[in-house]
């Protein structure tokens, strides 16, 4: 297992994807955060988009296999969003469509979970597993994210230039769609920051390890 830190999770994304160099759809739910297809756009990559369960928010797991049992090898992989950071256990999930599609690429997305640093809840038929320390996240520093990559997963860094101005018009655009409920172009220029971060991996971890025992408590 290997650690990769950036300056945000979606940066961490989109050097995976980038590094995956599939062309094959990926499986979002329909409550995936902009952010995230937005990202696979920049990446290359394209997506289904799959509707949510009733009964807990998270992405239907019934329609999931059904998709990936009907298309064999269509799929390039699943981002599998924990919905409101809830921990539950989808081994059992993960291991069916690791049977369908042994190729099947696992995201366990748990930017919304309180962050794992040391990894030591991860679970093992993910392929990525991944946290974030931004906005609105269990641990807000306003900035930063990291995932561990099984050993076999490549992973570059592909710099780009950032510009503030790009990411502040993407963001404002990508909102306005959504209020409007109209069709978003998908964002290209330089709003993706994907620089190396200012902190070093052991400063960011002290900041998060006394950020989340601050919001345990709290909560």
């Amino acid at each position: 297992m290997k650690l990769v830190y950036e300056s945000r999770a979606c940066a961490v994304l989109f050097n995976v994807l980038c590094s995956q160099n599939s062309k094959r759809p990926f499986l979002l739910p329909s409550n995936v955060c902009p952010i995230v297809p937005i990202t696979l756009l920049k990446a290359g990559c394209n997506f289904s988009l799959v509707d949510i369960s009733a009964e807990d928010f998270f992405i239907d797991r019934n329609e999931c296999l059904r998709m990936v049992s009907k298309s064999q090898e269509r799929y390039g992989g699943i981002i599998f969003v924990r919905t409101y950071g809830a921990e539950i256990d989808p081994g059992e999930f993960f291991a069916e469509l690791k049977r369908l599609q042994p190729s099947l690429f696992i995201i366990d997305d748990k930017c919304l979970c309180s962050p794992d640093y040391d990894g030591l809840g991860l679970n093992p038929l993910a392929d990525v597993t991944l946290f974030s320390s931004g906005y609105s996240k269990y641990v807000d520093l306003g900035f930063g994210g990291f995932a561990f990559l099984k050993d076999f997963v490549p992973h570059q860094r592909h710099a780009r230039k950032f510009t503030e101005s790009a990411l502040i018009d993407m963001t404002k655009r990508c909102n306005g769609a959504v209020a409007k409920r109209s069709l978003f172009e998908a964002a290209e220029g330089e709003w993706l920051d994907l620089a190396e971060p200012c902190f070093s991996w052991q400063s960011y971890r002290r900041r998060l390890m006394d950020a989340t025992s601050r919001t345990a408590q709290h909560k």
